[in-house]
């Protein structure tokens, strides 16, 4: 594994954390094909997952080093059992979800629960191509879902692929925006070698593309340490994300750690799991529960490589 450090990172200052993202499942019933390969089974294997217990001290320990925003994530989050009964035992300010609604029927039972900030997963309108991506996902249970959820805070999140979706941008932010949600455009990031042939697309130059059209503001602009640069739509005054991971790093304002579905903490995404939780949590160990929170407390402002194939969805991607 090794460090990347970019020109405006290089002070060798230390980011501190006030963001943990946590899976709660490695499975998900669609194995997209920038997060998963075909060979796969989204890495779950027999290691086993952090119980809700286990989830809930962890959220205290890191809630007691300073951590102030969490967002649940999987896999996909909806598809592990008692998970509602989860987000009802929380004591939190600032938390949300990231979901792909892909799980039939589900946004009723999001209605009835105390969820109200949550990131939908959606990289395409067009259900053909959706398929395909997803190896076997329909659209139609998304849009479902997406179109019975009440009161609620909604991003969509689209990654970026060349060749594939660029040409839907401009749809995707009407699609959005009629519905007083905020659409992100993210750039896709390569955790394994089986990526399919998809190739990432500059966020950035779609920003810039689409300013040039009218479609979003000149001006972009960031709210605190957010991944996202926001541009505002003249036509409906909503916002417009773009992340931009690749083309524009913003390491130096990343205030994030994640937690694996097995426990694993990563205080970089694309780092491998730099200590594991689940015995501390397991067992009660004073001295790793310790460890656990000298370790989210400061954070390297550099990105970090490994040559390893990584499963997006046992990361808290």
């Amino acid at each position: 594994m090794r460090n990347l450090c970019f020109p405006e990172v290089r002070s060798g200052k230390m980011n501190k954390v006030r963001y943990a993202r946590i899976s709660l499942t490695p499975y998900c019933p669609l194995k997209c094909r920038y997060c998963i390969s075909g060979e796969r089974n989204h890495g779950a294997g027999e290691r086993e997952l952090l119980s809700w217990d286990e989830i809930l001290r962890l959220i205290d320990i890191m809630g007691d080093a300073g951590v102030k925003k969490f967002r649940f994530t999987g896999g996909e989050p909806f598809s592990r059992k008692g998970v509602m009964g989860f987000f009802r035992r929380l004591n939190l300010e600032n938390w949300g979800v990231t979901t792909s609604l892909s799980v039939k029927g589900i946004a009723s039972r999001i209605n009835d629960s105390s969820v109200d900030n949550i990131n939908v997963s959606l990289d395409t309108l067009d259900a053909k191509k959706y398929r395909w991506l997803t190896r076997g996902g329909s659209l139609d249970v998304v849009l479902e879902n997406l179109n019975s959820l009440r009161y609620k805070k909604i991003k969509l999140n689209t990654i970026l692929i060349k060749g594939f979706n660029v040409a839907e941008a401009e749809d995707i932010i009407k699609f959005a925006h009629e519905r007083n949600f905020i659409p992100r455009f993210i750039e896709k990031m390569d955790l394994f070698s089986g990526t399919d042939g998809l190739q990432t697309a500059s966020v950035s130059l779609l920003g810039e593309n689409l300013a040039g059209k009218g479609i979003v503001s000149g001006t972009p602009f960031r709210e605190g340490n957010s991944a996202a640069v926001y541009r505002v739509s003249p036509l409906t005054g909503l916002p417009v994300g773009f992340i931009t991971p690749l083309s524009s790093p913003f390491c130096s304002l990343c205030d994030r750690v994640r937690v694996t579905a097995w426990g694993g903490l990563k205080s970089c995404l694309f780092s491998e799991p730099e200590l594991l939780a689940f015995p501390a949590l397991k067992y009660g160990r004073k001295r790793v529960e310790k460890i656990i929170k000298e370790f989210i407390k400061i954070k390297s402002p550099c990105r970090q490589e490994t040559s390893k194939d990584l499963a997006m969805s046992g990361i808290g991607g």
